[in-house]
């Protein structure tokens, strides 16, 4: 039988010849597992599916990592979709799983909300140190207050209770007030009692239909009152536009270096927006002008899932969009201030997922190197696709990018260029798909939807949860060949929002040699977020490969703008700095899960 990365390559047509300026391959420094079983997930994903193909029973569902009763280690929350809207068949409710030193055990929280669950988002909105949740449902979204006792209560009257179809949330403090604000995306209008049949009638052969049969809903954004309600201020903020919407994805970071945090929404089958915080409650919708809206083709895409992270070493981050099959998927670039161009097929990413359906995406550094990587879960919304298409299919397997900038570094540097004056970044071959070498975690076919980071063992290397329509969620262990020095910050505001949302960490390696391991005296930048993926949430935990260097500096920019630098940490560690404190830290555990 062919591999799978045959396999991808035939149904897409695009086996290229490998570029004479990507790197030489090495040995596969990448690998994840997949420990479902043994950690503990006994979670099935149910989507409600009856035969009379209602769109919904297609999209969920998402997962989220929190440290939910504040013991120091990443819990899971999984969402649950259950019986759509009018049958009788009972509920079921959400999951969380609680974390023991990388064990995960269901249960009994007061989380367990039981609606037609889409995604999630966890912030602790109300600054009382316990984290709290919001759960985006098809019918009433919900808001889960942690009460500091390991369990959660719904707040009633919340002001978020919107009955409309919502997809993905995120947090961010967006008038810089030191309270957590929400964003919600809204998907389609969508009537179960006079849903649209579509399919050869003729036959009794039904099908789901077409996403431009349906209407487009507004999206909605509420500023935190601070007094457990929230206000819809999303008429006034400008951020009400049905006409292009359809939103499923959401990010939020500060993209124009002002302070204010900005938000990306990836629309399907619509422009892209990104919406420029003007930093008085109102926002300018710059996807067009700013090339982030369409494709490189100038298309609008079928945008699933969305991440926001500097993957070239520039300092900037860069934009990903996951898309619909025989769509690429997108990286879009900053190629100069407010204006980007997509460069996912020349930096690699593009081609090799054209022809799977994307959903979720998150970045890490999977192998500690100091570069990295994107993961992508896929999976078909049509579950008779072959019968109609020849050259894709339902359940697909995700992917798994390798990012070669530390190589790339490592070159220039044996070869004597100044890589770290001259503003160098690559323009081609960033990335290698290499799911078909990254062990049994990349191994599945499945219908993936959600897709999250978090560190299972506390050793440093972020591990992958993964959600499946109509199936069993994923747990996929981080077990990198030879990995580098690791260090974890963790941050906790005081004037700024508890959580640190949009606080900027720059980690620099100190010590070591460019033309050694390539990653020593460059900067990488991470930033705190809530809400990204598809449907997901990943830790707040930032996570920073240091390659060969065994000491780094960390220079931390509060979301009000506070500056606070450790001048040197040692690594493989986890940095707890509480924003105008001294810095405390803990020994990771070694790579898989032992003491150190």
């Amino acid at each position: 039988m062919p591999s799978q990365s045959i396999r991808r390559c035939v149904a897409a047509l695009l086996c290229l010849v490998v570029s004479p300026h990507a790197p030489a391959q090495e040995t596969p420094a990448l690998r994840f597992v997949d420990v479902t079983a043994e950690s503990g997930i006994d979670f099935v994903h149910q989507r409600g599916a009856r035969g009379e193909k209602h769109l919904p029973e297609t999209m969920g569902a998402g997962v989220a990592w929190l440290d939910y009763d504040g013991d120091g280690d990443q819990d899971l929350y999984l969402v649950q979709s259950g019986p759509l809207p009018g049958t009788d068949a009972p509920t079921v409710g959400n999951a969380m799983f609680r974390n023991d030193n990388g064990t995960l055990a269901r249960v009994r929280t007061g989380a367990e909300h039981a609606g037609y669950g889409m995604g999630v988002a966890a912030a602790d909105w109300d600054g009382d140190g316990f984290v709290d949740l919001f759960v985006s449902n098809l019918g009433a979204d919900v808001l889960l207050r942690n009460n500091g006792d390991g369990t959660y209560s719904e707040q009633a009257s919340s002001g978020v209770e919107d009955t409309r179809w919502s997809a993905s949330a995120a947090w961010s403090d967006l008038d810089l007030d030191g309270l957590a604000d929400l964003y919600v995306t809204k998907y389609v209008l969508y009537d179960f009692a006079n849903a649209t049949a579509c399919g050869e009638q003729q036959y009794q052969n039904r099908s789901y239909c077409h996403i431009d049969l349906y209407v487009p809903d507004t999206d909605t954004v509420y500023r935190n009152l601070g007094n457990g309600r929230f206000e819809d201020r999303s008429e006034s903020a400008g951020v009400a536009n049905a006409v292009d919407g359809k939103g499923l994805g959401v990010v939020i970071g500060d993209l124009t270096d002002d302070g204010y945090p900005d938000i990306y929404v990836a629309n399907d089958t619509q422009q892209n927006f990104l919406y420029v915080n003007r930093g008085d409650w109102s926002f300018e919708e710059q996807g067009l002008f700013s090339g982030t809206g369409y494709s490189e083709t100038g298309a609008g895409m079928a945008g699933m899932g969305t991440d926001m992270q500097d993957l070239d070493g520039d300092g900037r981050d860069e934009l990903l969009v996951t898309n619909f099959a025989f769509e690429n998927n997108n990286l879009y670039r900053e190629v100069a201030p407010g204006a980007y161009l997509d460069d996912s097929s020349s930096l690699g990413f593009g081609a090799p997922g054209f022809a799977t359906l994307a959903f979720g995406i998150t970045t890490l550094d999977a192998d500690a190197d100091g570069d990295t990587e994107i993961a992508v879960a896929n999976g078909h919304i049509l579950d008779n696709v072959n019968a109609v298409q020849d050259n894709t299919t339902y359940a697909q397997g995700n992917h798994l990018f390798d990012n070669h900038l530390t190589e790339m570094r490592r070159a220039l540097a044996t070869a004597g260029s100044p890589t770290s004056t001259a503003g160098w970044r690559p323009d081609a071959d960033l990335f290698t798909e290499t799911s078909a070498t990254a062990g049994s975690g990349f191994a599945s076919i499945e219908v993936s939807r959600g897709m999250a980071r978090g560190d299972l063992d506390g050793d440093g290397l972020p591990d992958l949860a993964v959600t499946n329509s109509g199936g069993s969620a994923r747990l996929l262990a981080n077990r990198a060949v030879a990995p580098g020095h690791r260090l974890v910050v963790r941050l906790r505001g005081r004037t700024a929002n508890r959580d640190a949302l949009d606080a900027h960490v720059t980690v620099t390696p100190l010590g070591g040699d460019p033309a050694a391991d390539g990653a020593a005296g460059f900067a990488q930048v991470r930033v705190v977020r809530s809400g990204s993926s598809y449907l997901s949430q990943g830790a707040a935990d930032l996570y920073f490969g240091l390659a060969a260097s065994e000491a780094a500096r960390v220079e931390i920019r509060w979301p009000d703008g506070e500056l606070q630098t450790v001048e040197s940490v040692a690594a493989d560690q986890l940095l707890l700095v509480i924003q105008g404190n001294a810095p405390m830290t803990r020994a990771l555990r070694a790579p898989g899960g032992s003491n150190q």
